[in-house]
């Protein structure tokens, strides 16, 4: 398991796989999520899991990416970037840092190479607890409420948007 900067360090495997974060009790609490269900390694909670087509460059956009206005507006801010803003700070403009910093103090990430990486996340989401997955996890009972805070933040960072650049609401 790694920590953010530690990914700097490594060599990161361009091959297709699946990615694990993990929060300690601490984050959770800060984001408000339970994690009794969630699956426990090294005092850290399973709480999302996605594929990636390259393992380095997935890791490096969720770990690195910068909260531009563009990758804002356009939706192309990492989507565990955008999940963590929306709880903790309610918008994606004003986020980077308190992003950063829960990331370095409260999570770690490991990894998984695996060609099969759609059908193996689609299935471990349906055995794991994970309460910041949305895709392929609509029975989880924190879908509903991570969707609501995730919609109520991109709001949030529009309007922000717009009144840094004068227009109109």
């Amino acid at each position: 398991m790694f920590n953010r900067n530690q990914l700097k360090d490594i060599c990161l495997p361009q091959e297709r796989g699946v990615y694990f974060w993990y929060v300690d009790k601490n984050g959770a609490q800060q984001l408000g999520i339970n994690i009794d269900k969630c699956f426990c390694k090294n005092e850290h909670y399973l709480v999302y899991i996605g594929l990636a087509k390259s393992i380095y460059q997935r890791l490096n956009w969720h770990a690195f990416d910068k909260h531009k206005t563009s990758s804002i507006t356009l939706g192309f801010l990492s989507t565990l970037r955008q999940t963590l803003s929306a709880l903790l700070v309610g918008n994606m403009v004003n986020a980077e840092e308190s992003v950063n910093s829960f990331m370095d103090d409260s999570m770690l990430v490991e990894f998984e190479v695996r060609p099969d990486y759609i059908e193996y996340e689609k299935n471990l989401i349906s055995q794991y607890n994970l309460p910041l997955n949305l895709r392929n996890n609509k029975n989880h009972p924190f879908y509903k409420t991570l969707k609501l805070k995730r919609k109520e933040s991109k709001i949030n960072s529009l309007k922000l948007i717009n009144l840094k650049y004068g227009k109109k609401q």
